[in-house]
C-alpha cells in the first residue's frame, strides 16, 4: 500500500451515492476539511460533558473526554509530523504537503477516536452490554459467549434467536456493544445535515478512523498482542457497505491496518498512560511522592528502563525547583505535569523508532501489535498504567459513580425500549411519547435507513443510539426527571 492510495479524498456521499461534494474555491485540503467538520459537529461539543475517568467531576481541571481527545489529537499530529519527517520522507518519494495531511488525518481521527463512547465511560459501555446480553441471552455463559462458541436455542431469548437466524454479526453488534464501532456509526451515518452520510468524511480520514478490524461476530481473543486488531468490532453490520466501500475506494483488503491508526492509538496510550495520574493527584486520590515510589517500584527490576524513569523523574523536579514561583501544594501537581512533558517525548520518540524500524511490515498493514509496547519506554507506559488501573480506577469516588451511572443507563434503555419495540407507529399513546423522546436525528435514521436490516436489529439499534448520544448530565437529568428519583 502507498501513501498516494491512503491519502484517498473522495468523500463518502460520492463513494456510496455517486454524488460528489462541492465546496467551490476553497484554501482548505480536503482532510483539513475533516478538521473544521469535526470541530464544528455536536458529537465534539458532547465530549465536554462526558467522563474520561471521574464521571460528573466538579472539579474544573480535571480531564473530560473533550480534553482527552484534544490531548490525543495533538499528540498524534506531532507523532504524525515526526515520524513523517524523519522516516516517510526519508523512504518515500514524497513531498513535505503530503506529510502535513498525513499528520492533519491523525489529529482528525485524534479528536473522534472516542465520540462513540457512551455516558459515564467504559462503565457505560460495560452497562449496556449487560443490558443487551439480558435481553437476548437466556444462558449467559461467559465462557462460551466469549469464545465464539455456538450459541444454541437454549443460550437465547426469542428476541436473541430472531437476530440469530438473519446471520451471527446481528446478536453479536450487541452481545459485544464497543464504542469503537459506535464511532463509526456516528461519523457516517447519525449526524444528520442535508443527507444520511453523517460527517461526510473523506476515506482517506474514515479509513484510519478504523481502530479495529473485524465485525464483531468474527473477534479474537488476545494471543501475547498478536491478534490485538481482532479484539474488538471495528464496525456494526448496518455500515459493513460504508466499510467495504472504503476499503475498496483505496485499495486495502479486510486485513490491511492502516499505518495512520497505529500512531494514532500509540498517541491515545500514550496520553491515557499519564492523565489520569494528574487527575488523580488534582483530587487528592495519589500525591507525586506516592506516584514516584510506585512508578519507581514497578520498574526497578529492569535496571536500563528503571534510569530511564528515573531521568525523567530528575528532570522534571530540577525544572520546577529551579523557578522562582512559590508553589506550595501546587508543587506536586508541577512535578507532574514536567514528568508528563518528558514521558510523552520519549515516547514519541520510541514510537518513531519502532515505526522506523518495522516501516515495510506496517505498510504491507500487517503489524499485529499496540506499537508503544514495543517500543524502548514500553515498561514506562505499563508501570503508569498499572498504576492507574490498581489506585485511580477503584477510587471509592469512581465506584459510587460508576454504579449511579450503571443504573441510569439501565433504566434509560429500559424505557427507550418500551418505544422503539413499536417505532415508528407505536399503538399505545404512551409508547409513542417514549419514542418521541428519541432524538429527532436518530428516529430520522431509523425511519430512513434505505437499507433492509433485520426490523429487531434497527430497534435495538435505536436505543444504542440514543443512549449512546448523551452527555453524562442529561443522561441523569432524564433518568430524574423519567423516574422522580
Amino acid at each position: 500500500m502507498d501513501w498516494s492510495s491512503l491519502l484517498c479524498r473522495k468523500r463518502l456521499r460520492e463513494i456510496l451515492d455517486g454524488r460528489p461534494s462541492s465546496s467551490g474555491d476553497d484554501h482548505r485540503t480536503e482532510f483539513e476539511k475533516d478538521y473544521d467538520r469535526v470541530i464544528y459537529s455536536t458529537p465534539f461539543r458532547r465530549l465536554q460533558d462526558k467522563a474520561q475517568v471521574f464521571p460528573l467531576e466538579s472539579h474544573d481541571a480535571v480531564h473530560t473526554r473533550l480534553a482527552h481527545s484534544m490531548e490525543v489529537a495533538r499528540v498524534a499530529k506531532g507523532l504524525a509530523q515526526n515520524v513523517g519527517k524523519n522516516v516517510i520522507l526519508e523512504k518515500e518519494d514524497i513531498d513535505e504537503e503530503v506529510v502535513q495531511e498525513i499528520a492533519t488525518i491523525a489529529e482528525v481521527c485524534g479528536l473522534v477516536h472516542d465520540f462513540g463512547n457512551p455516558p459515564f465511560g467504559h462503565a457505560g459501555e460495560e452497562a449496556m452490554r449487560d443490558w443487551f446480553r439480558k435481553k437476548l441471552l437466556s444462558n449467559p455463559d461467559a465462557e462460551k459467549f466469549e469464545s465464539n462458541e455456538f450459541l444454541g436455542a437454549g443460550d437465547l431469548t426469542a428476541l436473541g434467536r430472531r437476530l440469530w437466524n438473519n446471520g451471527p454479526q446481528y446478536l453479536y453488534d450487541f452481545l459485544r456493544f464497543d464504542g469503537n464501532a459506535h464511532t463509526i456509526r456516528l461519523l457516517s451515518r447519525l449526524q444528520i445535515v442535508a443527507h444520511y452520510r453523517g460527517l461526510n468524511l473523506t476515506a482517506g480520514t474514515m479509513a484510519a478512523a478504523l481502530k479495529y478490524l473485524p465485525p464483531s461476530h468474527e473477534v479474537k481473543s488476545p494471543d501475547n498482542g498478536e491478534n490485538h486488531p481482532y479484539e474488538k468490532p471495528g464496525y456494526l453490520a448496518s455500515e459493513e457497505r460504508v466499510v467495504e466501500k472504503v476499503r475498496g475506494e483505496i485499495g486495502m483488503d479486510a486485513d490491511y491496518r492502516n499505518p495512520i491508526t497505529v500512531l494514532v492509538e500509540a498517541a491515545d496510550d500514550i496520553v491515557n498512560s499519564l492523565i489520569d495520574l494528574e487527575d488523580a493527584l488534582r483530587k487528592g486520590e495519589l500525591t507525586w511522592k506516592e506516584i514516584g515510589s510506585e512508578i519507581n517500584d514497578r520498574m526497578e527490576e529492569d535496571e536500563n528502563r528503571h534510569d530511564q524513569f528515573k531521568e525523567i523523574e530528575k528532570e522534571a523536579e530540577d525544572i520546577v525547583d529551579s523557578g522562582d514561583a512559590e508553589l506550595g501544594r501546587d508543587k506536586g501537581e508541577a512535578y507532574l505535569r514536567m514528568f508528563r512533558t518528558g514521558a510523552v517525548k520519549r515516547h514519541v520518540d520510541a514510537v518513531s523508532n519502532r515505526f522506523e524500524e518495522k516501516y515495510n511490515i506496517i505498510m504491507e498493514g500487517d503489524y499485529p501489535y499496540e506499537i508503544l509496547g514495543k517500543g524502548k519506554t514500553s515498561e514506562l507506559a505499563e508501570a503508569c498504567t498499572d498504576l492507574k488501573f490498581d489506585r485511580v480506577i477503584p477510587s471509592r469516588d469512581v465506584i459510587k459513580l460508576e454504579y449511579m451511572g450503571r443504573n441510569v443507563m439501565q433504566d434509560l434503555m429500559n424505557m427507550f425500549w418500551e418505544g422503539a419495540q413499536e417505532a415508528p407507529e407505536p399503538e399505545s399513546d404512551f409508547n409513542d411519547k417514549i419514542y418521541n423522546l428519541s432524538s429527532q436525528n436518530y428516529r430520522s435514521v431509523f425511519e430512513n435507513t434505505g437499507e433492509s436490516f433485520p426490523d429487531e436489529y434497527q430497534r435495538l439499534q435505536l436505543v444504542a443510539d440514543q443512549v449512546c448520544g448523551m452527555t453524562d448530565s442529561y443522561a441523569c437529568q432524564l433518568h430524574r426527571e423519567l423516574t422522580n428519583r
